[in-house]
């Protein structure tokens, strides 16, 4: 039987955004209907035609969409398992050690007269004296980090080891304002967003220095803004590093439309084709593909393609450059990473660097099974390591 549970989350998604229904009480709902199908087979891909064509017509009709959501809603929490306690939502979630409670800010930020969408997330009544500022790939915005289902979310593990977590998306992706020409969002341009963001950051808290944590295409323009400002970085991770051209041409489209194939693209595959369940929970398919559905635009900027879509012998990141202690951790599944060449930066990166391969971990470390955990663990074991503030 095709597990089409979550594919009612979606919809929910759907009508409570046209409704207006507070972000809160969707994702509670949504999850609920998760745990209540976590033992079915299969995923919620194959009725996602059927549920946008419906949403469609209901987003066209804001009164019904907000009556089929609450109606939903009720039919929902009744076939439920309540057993498990309160559940979740967007601001209480169950780390290991209980429950924990977030509180998440969004700043007003402008670069290049495009507002940017940049939150900080931190254990709600905290203030802490450390930063981090997390980059996101190409494809997707800065959600990639916080999948908020059991202990996936990268940007709460971080918030509970005593960060404010910055969430920067650059612009023309996530929540950030549209731009005219994607060909024009390349590294260089996202560099100048990084910028935008922590001089932002360290203008509202006093501090001197962030961390910087990129992801993919993140690690390209991570690692060129520690190039360029050395003094205010201390300490970078490039997961997942991009560090020479991927030997593909471009498309030279100026704006690349998403599906929910491309925010599924990077977890492992079955020998039949389907995402191995053995190490990607198929919820957590879910709840990343939905928060990237929700949150980004139905396309992004293609400007990183003139950077990363070049001949394999290019480039793209020179880590004798980098001047701050530097993590590279990567999987030896991960079809991007030239392994000799990430081994080999041990020689030239700076005192203090480390670098890490993953076995059996591929682009997607942070959503995998097996993975996950010990990712988090490596990164906040380099983080933290000496850490006494960025005062």
């Amino acid at each position: 039987m095709a597990y089409k549970l979550p594919c009612f989350a979606s919809f929910f998604d759907y009508t409570a955004r046209t409704a207006g229904i507070t972000r809160s009480l969707e994702a509670f709902v949504a999850l609920r209907i998760m745990r209540a199908g976590e033992n079915m087979s299969g995923t919620a891909f194959q009725a996602h035609t059927e549920v946008v064509l419906m949403c469609e017509w209901t987003q066209r009709r804001p009164a019904l969409s907000w009556c089929l959501a609450i109606v939903l809603a009720c039919v929902l929490f009744g076939c439920a398992d309540t057993s498990e306690g309160t559940g979740t939502d967007r601001v209480m979630t169950q780390a290991a050690h209980g429950y924990a409670s977030y509180a998440t800010e969004i700043v007003p930020l402008q670069n290049k007269g495009i507002d940017l969408h940049l939150a900080c997330m931190r254990l709600d009544g905290t203030d802490p004296d450390i930063d981090i500022l997390l980059l996101h790939g190409s494809s997707l915005a800065s959600e990639e980090f916080d999948c908020d289902y059991g202990d996936y979310s990268l940007a709460r593990r971080l918030a509970r080891e005593g960060y404010s977590v910055w969430l920067l998306d650059v612009a023309g992706y996530g929540q950030s304002g549209e731009v005219a020409d994607g060909r024009s969002i390349d590294t260089a341009y996202a560099t100048s967003d990084v910028e935008a963001a922590v001089d932002t950051i360290l203008g509202l808290t006093g501090h001197s220095h962030v961390d910087i944590l990129g992801w993919s295409w993140g690690t390209m323009y991570g690692s060129a803004y520690a190039i360029e400002h050395p003094d205010t970085v201390r300490r970078l991770v490039l997961y997942g590093p991009i560090a020479k051209g991927l030997g593909i041409e471009g498309t030279g489209e100026s704006f690349h439309t998403l599906t929910w194939e491309d925010a599924a693209e990077d977890f492992q595959r079955s020998p039949d084709g389907s995402i191995d369940a053995t190490i990607t929970d198929p919820t957590v398919v879910d709840v990343f593909c939905s928060d990237a559905w929700r949150y980004n635009p139905a396309s992004v900027p293609a400007g990183w393609q003139k950077d990363a879509c070049v001949p394999a012998d290019v480039t793209l990141i020179d880590f004798s450059e980098i001047k701050v202690p530097t993590l590279l951790i990567f999987g030896d599944k991960d079809p991007y990473m030239d392994l000799d060449l990430l081994h080999a930066a041990a020689d030239v990166l700076a005192g203090g660097s480390k670098v890490e391969e993953v076995k059996g971990a591929s682009h997607a470390i942070m959503l995998e099974k097996p993975y996950h955990q010990p990712f988090q663990d490596a990164a906040v074991d380099f983080l933290t390591k000496d850490a006494k503030g960025n005062m």
